[in-house]
């Protein structure tokens, strides 16, 4: 996973935002601009959002959350996608 992450800093229209305590995760997300094939313009994705149990209906959370979306209007994206796998719950 670690790798995978690296790549968040280097691809030009890739973004992680995380929070540490202690240099511990307990906060990140990640996302990427993904534009359309069927028309002009983008999208910002949000690949993954991680939120520690102790850290859950905080700020810091809502802080990672605006950060993605002031990248997303510094973009010009038309908005902004959250998917969730159902699948899995249950």
């Amino acid at each position: 996973m670690e790798k995978n992450i690296s790549f968040f800093f280097i691809l030009p229209l890739h973004k992680i935002w995380v929070a540490t305590q202690d240099n511990i995760v307990f906060v990140y997300i990640a996302v990427t601009i993904t534009h359309y094939f069927h028309k002009r313009g983008a999208f910002l994705r949000v690949l993954a959002q991680v939120v520690g149990q102790y850290q859950r209906r905080k700020d810091v959370s809502k802080k990672l959350i605006q950060s993605a979306e002031n990248y997303a209007l510094k973009m010009k994206c038309s908005h902004i996608e959250l998917s969730s796998d159902i699948s899995s719950i249950g």
